[in-house]
């Protein structure tokens, strides 16, 4: 689950036992783990190569 809610999208996923990421633009999370500044650098997170 990718979502930038910290309460609806990846607390819920993770309840669920889902691998949850973080979109976090405002950097107001830095504590929270798998956590983007940036969309732009999901493939990364995700070992993923860009084209």
């Amino acid at each position: 689950m990718v979502g930038d809610s910290l309460e609806e999208d990846v607390e819920g996923a993770r309840a669920l036992g889902m691998r949850a990421i973080l979109v976090d633009r405002d950097d107001r999370y830095p504590e929270v783990e798998e956590r983007l500044t940036e969309l732009y650098a999901l493939p990364a997170a995700l070992g993923l190569i860009r084209p």
